[in-house]
């Protein structure tokens, strides 16, 4: 669980992210590179290194474009940063801005699972509308200050505002090509309608963001005592919208007799979300000997407001919210380490966390309860000059986790629902062994991940009803039980004026669940990839530095699929299309359906075939 001094504390990791650090000396670096599915990364930076020991800037502009591995998967990333400092002895001041814009063409729906193992037919796309694109642009300002009062005690403080707006943009045809009902589109009309007059309609959803706030912290310390405690406030503006772009538009095949000459400039649906949320923390540590305690305090606060319509419908009403959430969490952690000597630690800690229900969960289930998780962890580090290996128990005992269970609410979403308890139990292994001037890294991640007990919806097509099944002792979806990796890096050749390095990396992971049903027919299968890299380092006396980097992505053309989504449903033979590539015929041996014929669809997301690039950096 994530400590409180970087933020939040998150569930089960955390990651940290620094920015550039500060260049003392003027340098400029320029990289390329080009690879498989026509791709391509493009970056310039720079930087004035100190001027007159006081200032100093830095920025660069990059460019990545590839058609993607999916058909029609294309992208197109443009992106910059820009950062300002002064410092004296005692005073950093830093002004940041980056950002960047988007487009990617959708391929959200996945791959039918049957399309997995054919090298052929594992890059389908179902879209192909032209222009079914997702677009967003983000821009982010920060200002830090920091200020050391002297060497025991410091002060650090940051505003920042992120601007984010953009859409996704959807052909809706109707489930059978054959046009979708103008009533689904009713708030934007004007004029009169006939609601099941059918249409193929272009919409686009849109999100226009603002985030901003404040964050403050002081760090202490002394030989034996350190504390460091702080608070931030934020807030998060959130406005939905959705427009109609076009109506029977000559791009695609009219397949109706209805003409909609006129496109309304009104939003089929507008909603405003609001998230107001707070923290204060204090952070101690106390050294006694070798011996450390460690305890960590936040009290953590949330508001939601959620005001508006969205695009879920009862007969061709929009759904409309005028609610607010309000959530108070206290997060203490603890913890305990021994340092015997410089080769031997321990280290044990407990924490309580708690995370607020997202806004789809706010917004589709009524009343969802706030997960609270209670973590234990004991670890043990051995270290010496070739070898390093820290093997760590832990125990995630979740209350009201929320889970997708097959539950629609009354206008047919999808709901993350609680259950009561449920469980990470596991073992973790990081190790590292220099045989100079070969270093091999080796981590492996042994878990057992269940939920007590929990009722499944399977939709039942034949009656328009919902079937409830009761499971227990079943495994949480998207949790394998055994992850390994292996990193070795041979250090070819090193003198003052090149270097060659060969890298070659391995992973494995077991197989997992879709759902959290342990249902075979809905499961991930395992797999394993393997990538190879070599690069080479060419430098002069006058710190020039070329760098040529050659990767090898998926080196033995593994066909596996890390991510994917399932849809079970009860039907009889008539209603169903068994032409669908994503049907999947489930076997009930266990009889949990009680002999009745449960079919699915599901779709994956295969990761790419043997791929390569080609880079080189000339810094300057």
């Amino acid at each position: 669980m994530g400590v409180s001094t970087v933020g939040n504390g998150s569930f089960g990791g955390q990651i940290d992210i620094s920015t550039m650090a500060l260049n003392e000396n003027p340098y400029g670096v320029i990289e390329y590179s080009n690879g498989s599915f026509n791709t391509s990364k493009r970056s310039v930076g720079f930087g004035s290194g100190l001027i007159k020991n006081k200032l100093a800037f830095d920025g660069r502009i990059s460019h990545i474009k590839s058609n993607g591995y999916i058909d029609r998967a294309s992208s197109d990333l443009k992106s910059y940063y820009f950062s300002s400092q002064y410092n004296n002895e005692k005073t950093l001041i830093e002004l940041i801005s980056f950002g960047g814009i988007e487009e990617t063409y959708q391929a959200w729906y996945g791959v039918p699972i049957s399309y997995l193992n054919s090298k052929k037919l594992r890059t389908f796309n179902p879209y192909t509308y032209q222009n079914q694109i997702d677009y967003y642009e983000q821009i982010h300002h920060q200002a830090h200050i920091h200020h050391s009062f002297n060497n025991n005690f410091k002060i650090s403080s940051t505003f920042h505002y992120t601007h984010g707006e953009g859409y996704y943009e959807n052909l809706d045809n109707g489930d059978y090509s054959d046009g979708v009902e103008i009533g689904n589109y009713v708030d934007a009309f004007s004029y009169m309608i006939n609601l099941e007059d059918k249409a193929d309609i272009v919409n686009r959803k849109w999100l226009d963001n603002d985030y901003y706030g404040f964050i403050m912290k002081t760090d202490y310390q002394n030989e034996n005592f350190s504390n460091i405690s702080g608070l931030s406030l934020n807030k998060y503006d959130g406005n939905h919208f959705g427009k109609i772009i076009s109506i029977n538009d000559d791009n695609y095949n009219k397949v109706n007799q209805f003409e909609y000459n006129v496109i309304p400039s009104s939003d089929y649906y507008r909603n405003l979300g609001n998230k107001i949320f707070g923290n204060v923390y204090s952070r101690s540590t106390l050294n006694l000997g070798a011996l450390s305690l460690c305890a960590d305090l936040q009290l953590q606060k949330i508001n939601y407001k959620i005001k508006g319509t969205t695009d879920s419908q009862i007969e061709f009403n929009n759904q409309y919210f005028d609610n607010e959430w309000d959530y108070t969490f206290f997060n203490p952690k603890f913890g305990l380490t021994y340092i015997k000597n410089a080769n031997h630690k321990i280290f044990g800690s407990f924490s309580v966390g708690n995370s607020a229900p997202n806004r789809f969960d706010l917004i589709n289930n009524p009343n969802p309860k706030a997960e609270r998780l209670y973590n234990t962890e004991i670890q043990y580090l051995f270290k010496s000059n070739r070898f390093l290996i820290s093997t760590g128990l832990y125990y995630m005992d979740y209350r009201n986790q929320l889970v997708l269970t097959g539950e629609l609410n009354d206008v047919g979403a999808t709901i993350r629902t609680n259950v009561d308890k449920s469980y990470r139990l596991g073992l973790e292994v990081i190790s590292k062994i220099n045989f100079d001037p070969i270093m091999w890294s080796f981590n492996l991640n042994m878990s057992d991940n269940k939920i007590d007990s929990f009722n499944e919806y399977v939709d039942n097509w034949n009656t328009g009803e919902q079937e409830v099944t009761e499971h227990e002792k079943t495994t949480i979806a998207f949790s394998p039980n055994l992850i390994a990796s292996s990193s070795i890096n041979w250090e070819i050749f090193k003198n003052k004026y090149m270097s060659w390095n060969l890298n070659f990396d391995s992973k494995y992971v077991s197989r997992q669940f879709l759902d959290n049903t342990n249902n075979v027919d809905r499961e991930l299968p395992g797999y394993s990839a393997h990538d190879l890299s070599l690069s080479v380092n060419l430098k002069n006396e006058k710190t020039k530095e070329l760098k040529v980097k050659f990767h090898v992505k998926n080196l033995f053309n593994s066909l596996y699929s890390s991510f994917g989504w399932t849809y079970p449903f009860i039907s009889s033979e008539d209603y169903i299309d068994f032409s669908d590539p994503y049907l999947v015929i489930e076997d009930d041996d266990d009889e949990i359906y009680n002999g009745t014929q449960v079919y699915n669809q599901t779709g994956v997301y295969p990761q790419a075939t043997r791929n390569y690039m080609l880079g080189i950096e000339l810094n300057f």
